[in-house]
């Protein structure tokens, strides 16, 4: 019997987890944008440039960070201990970056790096949960 994995070309697979990969990490910046200009950051363009900053930074170190945990073989954490901590990861990174730009006092940085990633991440953690059917 012929199955749609006997035509799927891996560089093809590859191809595509590439584009589905930048087209999630765009929607997360506009949604982290939104979150940011709704916390009153800046405008709409500043909020987009500083959410794109961060989440460049903080996706070059969590692509890093999960290769390490592949070699480690720590991703048997479950999927929703798993967002936790990359989660948690991720407020630090963020925050650090967003504090770096000295653009507001410690206290809206900070709490701007929980709000976005709290947005960013309940729309991740939905998406894996629909394709996973957790």
């Amino acid at each position: 019997m012929y199955t749609l994995a006997d035509g799927v070309n891996p560089f093809l697979v590859l191809y595509f987890g590439a584009i589905a990969a930048a087209a999630l990490f765009f929607i997360v910046v506009l949604i982290e944008a939104l979150v940011l200009r709704g916390l009153k950051w800046g405008s709409f363009r500043l909020s987009l440039i500083d959410s794109f900053v961060v989440n460049l930074t903080s996706a070059t170190i969590g692509v890093g960070l999960l290769w390490l945990f592949a070699i480690a073989g720590a991703l048997n954490l479950g999927v929703a201990l798993l967002f936790l901590v990359l989660w948690a990861l991720t407020v630090l990174i963020e925050g650090a970056m967003l504090t770096a730009l000295r653009r507001h006092p410690l206290r809206q940085t900070w709490t701007a790096a929980v709000a976005i990633n709290v947005a960013s991440y309940a729309f991740l953690f939905v998406l894996v949960a629909v394709f996973l059917r957790l």
